[in-house]
């Protein structure tokens, strides 16, 4: 008989749906951490209409007691309205830090940096 491996379906899904680019952000906040909790891709939905999903987070975790979420990609450009998302959720939920993150090899692209810098300014604590 000829050997052969069956990927496991979650691990299949994971790899099919670019799973990687969170999975490595995460692994990189637990190590610079001392304590480190998280949960995997999330859906926030309001009170007022559970049966919707208002947002939907990559990461979301908590390292050394400070609330971190962000937006994972393989490319290196996110839209307006992808970073206002966590504008909100930040302001909503009493984050305390926003990752963006990218698989990108040249990192994010300069219009992306800019949108960043220039949607959330001085008065959130982002990382891209």
């Amino acid at each position: 008989p000829e050997w052969f491996y069956k990927l496991d379906e979650s691990i299949y899904q994971g790899y099919d749906n670019n799973m990687i680019v969170p999975i490595l952000t995460l692994n990189k906040l637990n190590h610079l951490s001392d304590s480190f909790l998280y949960v995997d891709e999330i859906e926030v939905r309001r009170k007022e209409a559970p049966e919707e999903q208002y947002k939907e987070l990559d990461i979301c975790c908590i390292s050394d007691g400070k609330f971190i979420v962000g937006e994972c990609k393989i490319g290196n450009r996110l839209e307006d309205d992808e970073i206002r998302k966590y504008k909100d959720i930040y302001d909503e939920l009493g984050v305390d830090k926003i990752v963006f993150s990218t698989f990108n090899k040249n990192g994010w692209s300069k219009g992306t940096l800019k949108k960043i810098d220039t949607i959330l300014g001085k008065n959130y604590n982002y990382r891209s």
